[in-house]
């Protein structure tokens, strides 16, 4: 069950608790964005299909670029081509997280 905490004048802090997942915590400019939120991954949680996304937040595209060239690229027989498109896209977005980029993506998609 989510709580909500009014954060000053303009923010709402919803926190969710569920025996078997870890405390989900966000903050939000109104309290109807922090209700949706919780009902969305409470449902996930429900569902069983709920995926923490707090390494997602601090996780750069560049560095999961670097772990896949690292473990999966060397066992390619185009290694190579590989790590040169890699190196190409990570100037672009190496720096985004990869939740930025996953909500980026997903706004195309829908």
């Amino acid at each position: 069950m989510a709580t909500y905490t009014k954060r000053g004048d303009k923010q709402w802090q919803a926190k969710i608790r569920k025996k078997g997942y870890p405390t989900q915590i966000q903050t939000f400019e109104k309290k109807a964005l922090a209700e949706r939120w919780a009902t969305q991954v409470e449902a996930q949680m429900d569902r069983k299909v709920f995926i923490s996304s707090s390494r997602a937040e601090v996780t750069t595209f560049q560095q999961l670029a670097d772990r896949y060239m690292a473990e999966i690229v060397p066992s390619k027989k185009s290694a190579d081509r590989i790590e040169s498109a890699i190196r190409n896209i990570c100037t672009h977005i190496g720096d985004y997280s990869a939740i930025g980029l996953i909500s980026r993506i997903s706004r195309f998609t829908s």
